[in-house]
């Protein structure tokens, strides 16, 4: 099962409709890069981008949210570090010598990858 764009995820906003777009595809890339085992530095590379990327995205987005006074600002935040943990926990399991990065743990987690935000 890999991650989806659906319309609860619209926002309105086309930089943060965009931004979800790209980590939603980069979260099917590394999954099928976990499910390819023979990639294994593919996924390496696909954990870099999206510790990075979503380091960006949430900057961005919360600054958006900030400048509108976007109601439970505060919770989104809090869901952005609970997000910002897992990313960075995959990420440093990846960068363990020998450990392979599994698809099954990732898609435990990837469910959390975009969370209904309407009206930025």
């Amino acid at each position: 099962m890999y991650a989806e764009f659906t319309d609860d995820l619209v926002t309105g906003n086309e930089m943060i409709d965009t931004q979800h777009k790209e980590l939603i595809c980069k979260i099917n890339d590394l999954l099928k890069s976990c499910e390819e085992r023979s990639t294994q530095s593919g996924a390496a590379r696909m954990l870099n981008f999206l510790a990075d990327y979503t380091e960006y995205h949430f900057n961005e987005e919360e600054a958006l949210q900030e400048s509108i006074n976007y109601p439970g600002i505060k919770e989104h935040k809090e869901k952005h570090e609970e997000l910002r943990r897992t990313v960075q926990e995959l990420h440093e399991r990846g960068r363990r010598p020998h450990r392979r990065i599994r698809g099954k743990g990732l898609r435990e987690s990837q469910g959390l990858a975009v969370l209904p935000h309407p009206d930025l």
